[in-house]
């Protein structure tokens, strides 16, 4: 996550599923996997507003971020005014940078700091880290660690992970990506993995991995919810369940 996207329209249906989650009774907490803003001119992440049209689907919501888009009324287009806007109640955020060097030192401060979560979103601006990426510290800024994913699980936290869409067939994408979360410990089962996608402009995914059947039914109600209620109504929806080889994914 960088300054220069905040209040796009990728934290519209970002910020609408944590409000969900917390609805359902989870607490949050948020690692915003911060890098430097970087975004070149051909990039066109961050650059979308909320539509107007957009806005009949949360319109309190809607509103917000747009302030912090156009930095309406002395605020600064940040990660900072994200957090003050106190858009998810009670919620704890970690936004220091993920460093190119000492990322085990970054990453155990994380954990420190939202221990008292019950849900951890972790948002970096790509997503999981790819084999590309090898062990280099500066490739692996803008990804996270499947060793960092497995610490939350281990210290008892369900885990919501930002995943930008490759250009890859949809169901074999998904089922690849569950399969490594299943992986990373014997205790994460399919039916742990939820996941939905937010399809319009750019396709943005969401794995949620529940630590146990609790949240793992609060996951699903707060799913279910959007992809049933306006979010996910129309020819064109503002989100979906994804495409998946294993027809019971859910």
């Amino acid at each position: 996550m960088q300054d220069c996207y905040a209040g796009d329209i990728g934290d519209y249906g970002k910020f609408v599923l944590l409000r969900e989650l917390h609805k359902q009774g989870l607490s949050i907490g948020v690692n915003w996997y911060k890098s430097d803003s970087i975004v070149s001119e051909k990039q066109n992440d961050g650059k979308y507003c909320i539509p107007e049209s957009f806005a009949t689907y949360d319109p309190e919501l809607s509103s917000r971020l747009k302030r912090i888009f156009h930095s309406d009324g002395g605020l600064s287009r940040s990660i900072e005014t994200l957090e003050k806007e106190n858009l998810i109640e009670g919620a704890l955020y970690y936004s220091e940078r993920v460093p190119g060097e000492h990322r085990n030192k970054w990453h155990q401060h994380a954990l420190s700091e939202l221990t008292k979560a019950d849900l951890v979103f972790l948002d970096p601006d790509n997503g999981m880290v790819v084999p590309s990426a090898g062990k280099n510290g500066q490739k692996q800024l803008k990804y996270v660690l499947y060793e960092e994913v497995k610490d939350y699980l281990c210290q008892g936290h369900s885990i919501l992970v930002y995943q930008h869409r490759p250009r890859v067939n949809e169901a074999v994408y998904i089922d690849r990506m569950i399969q490594r979360f299943m992986s990373l410990s014997p205790n994460v089962q399919r039916s742990d993995i939820q996941i939905i996608t937010f399809p319009r402009y750019s396709v943005r995914d969401y794995f949620a991995i529940s630590i146990n059947e609790n949240h793992r039914l609060k996951i699903k109600k707060a799913i279910t919810n959007l992809v049933n209620g306006i979010w996910g109504s129309g020819k064109r929806p503002m989100c979906r369940l994804p495409q998946s080889s294993n027809t019971a994914l859910y």
